[in-house]
């Protein structure tokens, strides 16, 4: 079944060179070179292997929270996602600034995981704290440097530490269709 569904993946991703059912006998040969059943073989491998997702998700969700709230003001435009050059186009295709913020949120804990997961080195204490606030501090050092980059916030935040919305901008989620 899974390996269905990565040919699925690999067929929408190079339709031209792959179809569905090429896609899933790359997805069992490459599976079974990365032995990912090995990840999930111990209890400590498995924690490692699931911890390490916040090091790289976090960011990534950040990205969601600052486009949302803080770009775009809560407001989207549904025909926007669709036109080739609307809203949502960057250059070649690619927020190159996302891609830059991302990176941002996730350096920081990638010492941490490689000290984790190999118990052989040893490191500065700071590189374990990272590691271990990665989904906190990657989601917030992403949505600010994120919203620092694109030099558009819409929502300021006030010396009370709460949020206000610009005048003109509806302090409602406010979803625009067509």
């Amino acid at each position: 079944m899974h390996a269905a569904i990565g040919g699925i993946d690999l067929a929408g991703i190079f339709p031209l060179y792959v179809d569905i059912r090429r896609g899933a006998i790359i997805t069992v040969v490459f599976a079974w070179v990365c032995q990912p059943w090995q990840l999930v073989n111990r209890a400590p491998t498995f924690l490692s292997v699931v911890s390490s997702f916040s090091v790289f998700l976090a960011p990534i969700m950040g990205v969601m929270i600052a486009d949302f709230f803080l770009i775009r003001g809560m407001r989207l435009k549904l025909s926007e996602l669709y036109k080739s050059h609307g809203d949502f186009w960057y250059f070649g295709g690619v927020n190159w600034r996302a891609l830059l913020a991302w990176v941002v949120g996730w350096v920081p804990g990638v010492g941490g995981l490689a000290l984790t997961s190999n118990p052989e080195l040893s490191g500065p204490r700071v590189l374990y704290q990272l590691y271990f606030v990665a989904f906190f501090y990657g989601n917030l050092k992403f949505t600010f440097s994120l919203s620092i980059l694109t030099h558009r916030p819409r929502i300021l935040l006030q010396p009370s530490g709460l949020l206000r919305h610009k005048p003109g901008i509806p302090s409602l989620p406010c979803w625009r269709y067509g």
